[in-house]
């Protein structure tokens, strides 16, 4: 249902950007650098050197959808400006909601319609068995952050981000938390250098802050089941904390550090990623084309214990997926835009 209701919200989006192509075009031509800089990421991935040109072209237009759902929203939010400000408030109650009902189910176990997940760590919340909350709530979190740092209250936006990242760590999406962090971290701090002549004291003050609200959320979560849950602070069902305390031979903690890395599923996927950008560094292998280059014995490592699970359909991590399928070349765009939406 939830990923039914995105597809279905980027398809109407694209219909709506292609009807209204002649504002497309203009927004295209006109001088603001992120449009240009959306066109040219476009380019860029383009599957020049794919090693399997027809999926990675399926694969484009798929990615194509979403550039133009971009244009459609731009173009429906310039046409209603009363969309946008009712939309802040939409936003802010669904946010509101979605934090009552993680906190409600978190200490009791089931959500406001009696929901819940038998997956240990993990918050259903109104998507149910699909367990995407953690994906709705970021997309809507990025949002309603955005009208706060309008705001140029460091202070609040501070309290709401810790409020937000800490709801987003209880809902157990590790990827999703990891991304939303980055995300809001990153937001945080250009907008105050945007909207703040750098002035040092404030500057540190503010840095004093935000580190000291990190360290409390680290005490608050870290006997967590979702902390617990982070694969790289786990070795089997041990986690790295609980070693440490039975035996402070650096040596042996070495040794189980190397089973981690070892013994984990997702390292072959990360290494097989690094290798393939090596051997394709500008362009990558092309979109969607990291399965049929990872099965190739070539990437096979036999002291990883899941290397043969390698060649999944992408390699379960952001950055490898880009550095190995669009090379140095697209991530350098994608992180420009990035930074450029952040930054306008």
């Amino acid at each position: 249902m939830g990923n039914s209701l995105i597809n279905l919200f980027s398809i109407l989006l694209s219909i709506y950007a292609l009807i209204n192509f002649k504002l497309v075009k203009e927004l295209i031509l006109s001088k603001n650098r992120i449009y240009i800089l959306v066109l040219s990421t476009i380019i860029v991935i383009f599957p020049y050197n794919s090693i399997n040109f027809e999926n990675s072209l399926i694969k484009f237009f798929s990615f194509f959808r979403f550039v133009l759902m971009f244009f459609g929203v731009l173009i429906f939010l310039k046409r209603n400006q009363l969309v946008i400000d009712k939309s802040k408030i939409i936003y802010m109650f669904i946010i509101s909601i979605i934090v009552i009902d993680v906190i409600k189910e978190y200490f009791t176990g089931t959500n406001i319609l009696g929901f819940y997940t038998d997956y240990s760590g993990r918050i259903a919340s109104f998507t149910n068995d699909e367990l995407i909350i953690g994906y709705i709530f970021c997309f809507t979190s990025i949002f309603v952050i955005d009208s706060f740092f309008k705001l140029k209250n460091d202070y609040y936006i501070l309290t709401l981000m810790f409020l937000l990242i800490t709801i987003s760590f209880i809902i157990g999406e590790r990827s999703n938390f990891i991304k939303f962090f980055i995300i809001t971290s990153l937001g945080f701090f250009v907008n105050y250098f945007k909207f703040n002549k750098i002035l040092i004291k404030k500057f540190i003050k503010i840095l004093i802050l935000f580190f000291t609200l990190l360290l409390i959320f680290f005490f608050i979560i870290k006997d967590t089941k979702q902390f617990n849950k982070i694969d790289i602070f786990k070795i089997g069902n041990q986690n790295i904390n609980q070693i440490e305390k039975v035996d402070d031979n650096l040596n042996k903690f070495y040794k189980n550090y190397k089973n981690l890395i070892y013994n984990s599923k997702h390292t072959p996927h990360y290494k097989t990623a690094y290798e393939i950008f090596l051997n394709y560094p500008l362009f990558g292998i092309g979109l969607d084309n990291y399965r049929e280059e990872a099965i190739k014995k070539e990437y096979e490592d036999k002291r990883y214990f899941y290397t043969n699970s390698r060649a999944s359909t992408h390699p379960h991590q952001l950055f490898f997926e880009l550095i190995s399928e669009v090379g140095i070349i697209g991530l350098i765009f994608f992180i420009s835009l990035f930074i450029m939406v952040l930054y306008d």
